[in-house]
């Protein structure tokens, strides 16, 4: 994946969430520059259980206003849809039964972020807190199959953790 190394060890991600357990609070403490920081794993848990169960507009609620001013509910559920339908053509029994959580690197600054990563708007360094990504897929304790991953960046919005950034990708 271009946006940083992606963990995808189902069993080392599920054992960090249980060790952690899943709040449903998303104003947890402060981010971290590697973004290994599994205070972050709730919101990306909670936008991947929406992804998986169609709750678009309950992950739509998860974003900034600023992602909200460039990209409308509605887009954000068709570009997932549309990679759905994708991986239909080969499985049309395709159904997505289980979320995995991994976590990136933070861009080295506001430049970086926008020329690297392209970020339409870059928020101050000071709000960034964790580099996420939400994987839907079919599976079970051991392995995933067939997945679509939601690259998402997390920034504090009000004293909220938000997403700012949401990129769909073909998970591995």
């Amino acid at each position: 994946m271009k946006f940083g190394v992606f963990l995808s060890v189902t069993l080392l991600t599920a054992a960090a969430i249980g060790a952690i357990g899943c709040s449903s609070d998303l104003s947890m403490g402060a981010g971290d520059e590697s973004s290994d920081n599994s205070a972050y794993d709730s919101i990306a848990k909670q936008f991947g259980n929406d992804m998986k169960d169609g709750n678009w507009s309950d992950a739509y609620s998860l974003t900034t206003a600023a992602y909200k001013a460039t990209t409308t509910q509605a887009q954000m559920q068709k570009q997932y849809d549309d990679m759905v339908a994708e991986i239909k053509k080969d499985d049309s029994t395709y159904a997505p039964n289980m979320v995995d959580v991994g976590h990136g690197e933070l861009p080295d600054d506001e430049k970086d972020a926008e020329e690297t990563y392209e970020f339409k708007n870059v928020p101050p360094k000071s709000t960034w807190k964790a580099w996420l990504f939400a994987e839907v897929g079919v599976g079970d304790k051991d392995a995933m199959e067939r997945s679509i991953s939601a690259d998402l960046f997390v920034v504090d919005e009000n004293g909220q953790n938000k997403i700012q950034y949401v990129e769909f990708e073909y998970g591995d």
